[in-house]
């Protein structure tokens, strides 16, 4: 009895325990699974953030990543992830935060460090950036990219020589894209106008046996060409495969460099048989929008393609773009019905705007001008009276004048005045714009007084003659520079002695870069005595390297011009070239007192004048480089002015921020560079120093070699000019 009551408290003790070990055994699997499942669901929520970060959908990467940091607080790769959608959203601050927090407990990943980076750089912090991407070198100093990274943030703040010590340190580890690499670094040296170091290291790609990309071939054969390594270029463009959409791209350069080598024979067919394509003709004719169809060359390439050409078939702005060379080459061609279609044809594609019927290339003041040559004149009435914007302003004074309408805008500079007035038969008025000239390089105000005394304003053929110089004037404020040429020609036959018609021509033919032997000898025979052939003679005498002649008749010319700040400047400029030194000085420092187009030209190089050749006035230097500066914040020879001032004065460190400033965008001015490599001596960077010296060298030789300076040029040596 007593061994079955036993045997039956052992049973039931047993079964308490089997069924207590189920229950936890239960209990333990529950959890188990609840565990593995809850991880499963933040890994898959952490997944698809990484997923909505790729996609750049920020908000939907917050989302999850939150529902992650929800589930597991400070988990570092969600918080990651949400540091990246910030980031993509813009806000930077709350992404730096963010990374920063993952910094703190973790300050040894080496990731974290280069994305903080990263995001210093999307921020605009560069500085900031250097730091972070050194700090993740430490951790990490065999990461190319890295290295890559840093170079182009050290480029960005122009520490150059720093950047060209970490795109090294970037090739010598790049095992898969160092030819990018170099590639970046060539362009760098190019941003700053070294040419010797961009060829060098342009070359090391040329030479090396790894397989180059259609976009790396593409860039040197463009870096190459704008360096005249044509036959460098050549190779590299001579690669791109038709298959790619560079194709039409290069295929366009490669004309442009037959033409330069004076294979013209080659590269027309090239450029022609592109244009025919249908694949690539678009794509030939966005590569050839950015060509200047004012440029001789590109000109004949344009005219090559020109013909095979459908407009219905360009987008928008290629269409537009096309139809602007159309004008040009109808103008330059004096083809007066087909520029007015193409016009016409840009006045109806324009996207309009409050009203308003504005176009590029002047459209409207084109249209007027070439109606009033057509003689269309109640037609050039309606067009002025549908563009708002060009009837109040200045030109569109001067057109209503022409037009005979009443005129709506503002006086406009004084020789829109001397037209207006003489349409009017104003002798006065004429007289008091003539006597307003100040800056303009043909017109002379004691050359109209003369005509002017002479004249008879109620001359109908005389008044004929002014009106048609007048829509000549608006032709070539509208860039129609042909038609403007040929009426002057026109307005000569009839009135072979008029001075203005001279003056205007001249201009003319100083825009389109054209000879004016011929106008001189007109001028010889009708005119001796004029100032504007006193000023042509001086033009051609410095261009041919007679600087003394020069000198001689622009001195003459401001005798009988004393308020004509534009010879007295060019005429400083002469003589700071030829050591003329105390007489330089003697016409500047009025002239930055007086207010004008070359205040700030003569005081910038009145600066440069008194810091290089009298040390003892090194103050007043200073302020007039500083006064310059802050009316020209922008301008090349007002930078390397005031740098090479605070040099001087021995702020180095200043004057390189300034002058890398200056060069940034490829500076080649010979002055330049020598101020940056005496910068950079003083500042321990012989390298650098070395290479701006060297290349301050080549381009004196090359500035020597092209031509000699003209009158008109920005003088040579420290002395500076503006515009």
């Amino acid at each position: 009895m007593t061994r079955t009551r036993e045997r039956g408290q052992r049973r039931r003790r047993r079964r308490a325990i089997a069924v207590l070990a189920g229950t936890a055994a239960l209990v333990a699997a529950c959890v188990w699974y609840w565990g593995v499942t809850r991880r499963n669901r933040t890994d898959v929520l952490l997944q698809r953030a990484r997923i909505a970060v790729a996609h750049a959908k920020g908000e939907q990467a917050i989302e999850f990543a939150d529902a992650v940091i929800r589930e597991r607080p400070g988990d570092a790769m969600a918080l990651q992830v949400r540091a990246q959608a910030e980031a993509i959203l813009g806000r930077f601050e709350e992404s730096l935060r963010t990374l920063g927090a993952i910094l703190r407990e973790a300050p040894d990943r080496v990731d974290v460090q280069r994305m903080l980076a990263d995001v210093l750089v999307r921020a605009g912090k560069s500085r900031e950036a250097v730091e972070a991407y050194r700090r993740a070198l430490a951790l990490g100093p065999d990461d190319a990219p890295t290295w890559g990274r840093l170079a182009r943030t050290l480029s960005s703040i122009r520490d150059f020589p720093a950047a060209e010590k970490a795109y090294r340190r970037a090739v010598e580890l790049e095992t898969t894209s160092r030819a990018d690499v170099l590639v970046e670094l060539g362009l760098m040296y190019m941003s700053v106008g070294l040419e010797r170091q961009a060829l060098d290291a342009f070359d090391e790609v040329i030479r090396s046996d790894e397989v180059l990309s259609v976009g790396v071939l593409t860039t040197l054969g463009r870096a190459l060409e704008s360096l005249g390594a044509l036959d460098r270029a050549r190779e590299c463009l001579a690669k791109v495969p038709p298959s790619s959409n560079q194709y039409a791209a290069t295929q366009v350069l490669l004309s442009r460099i037959d033409r330069r080598q004076g294979r013209p024979e080659d590269g027309r067919p090239r450029i022609e048989a592109i244009a025919r394509d249908p694949a690539q003709a678009v794509l030939a004719v966005g590569a050839m929008a950015g060509l200047n169809v004012r440029h001789g060359p590109d000109r004949e390439l344009i005219r090559w393609v020109d013909p095979l050409i459908d407009l219905e078939k360009l987008p928008p702005p290629l269409r537009t773009s096309w139809l602007q060379f159309r004008v040009v080459l109808a103008d330059e061609a004096g083809d007066w019905p087909a520029a007015m279609s193409w016009l016409n044809a840009l006045a109806e594609g324009r996207p309009q705007a409050n009203g308003e019927t504005r176009g590029p290339m002047g459209v409207d003041a084109a249209r007027i001008a070439l109606l009033g040559k057509l003689g269309e004149t109640d037609e050039a009435r309606c067009v002025l009276g549908s563009s708002a914007a060009l009837a109040s302003s200045g030109l569109g004074r001067l057109i209503a004048a022409v037009l005979g309408e009443e005129p709506k805008g503002p006086a406009g500079e004084p020789l829109y005045g001397l037209f207006e007035c003489l349409l009017r038969g104003d002798g006065e008025g004429a007289r008091d714009a003539a006597q307003a000239f100040r800056s303009h390089p043909t017109f002379y105000g004691s050359d109209v007084l003369g005509f002017l005394k002479e004249a008879d304003l109620s001359d109908r053929q005389l008044l004929a003659c002014c009106r048609q110089l007048a829509v000549a004037m608006i032709a070539r404020e509208s860039e129609l520079v042909g038609l403007s040429g040929a009426l002057c020609r026109e307005v000569l036959v009839q009135r072979p002695s008029l001075p203005i018609a001279y003056a205007l021509a001249s201009q003319v033919c100083l825009d389109r870069g054209l000879p004016t032997d011929d106008l001189i000898a007109q001028l010889r025979a009708r005119l001796p005595d004029g100032c504007l052939l006193r000023y042509l003679v001086a033009k051609q005498m410095a261009e041919g390297g007679d600087r003394a002649g020069s000198i001689r008749e622009l001195r003459v010319l401001a005798d009988r011009e004393p308020s004509h700040l534009l010879v007295r400047r060019q005429l400083s400029g002469l003589l700071v070239e030829t050591g003329h030194i105390d007489e330089a000085l003697a016409i500047l420092e009025p002239m930055c007192s007086q207010p004008g187009a070359f205040q700030v030209s003569a005081a910038n190089a009145l600066a440069c004048l008194l810091a290089e050749h009298r040390l003892g006035r090194l103050d007043e230097a200073y302020r007039l480089a500083g006064s310059a500066l802050q009316a020209a914040p922008g301008s090349k020879p007002v930078l390397d002015t005031f740098a090479w001032v605070e040099h001087l004065r021995g702020n180095d460190e200043r004057a390189l921020s300034l002058l890398t400033m200056a060069v940034h965008g490829g500076g080649s001015e010979a002055e330049l560079h020598r101020h940056l490599g005496d910068v950079y001596s003083s500042l321990g960077e012989t390298a650098w120093a070395s290479y701006h010296r060297r290349q301050a060298d080549k381009s004196a030789s090359d500035a020597s070699a092209k031509t000699h300076p003209t009158a008109t040029s920005r003088p040579s040596g420290p002395v500076a000019c503006v515009g």
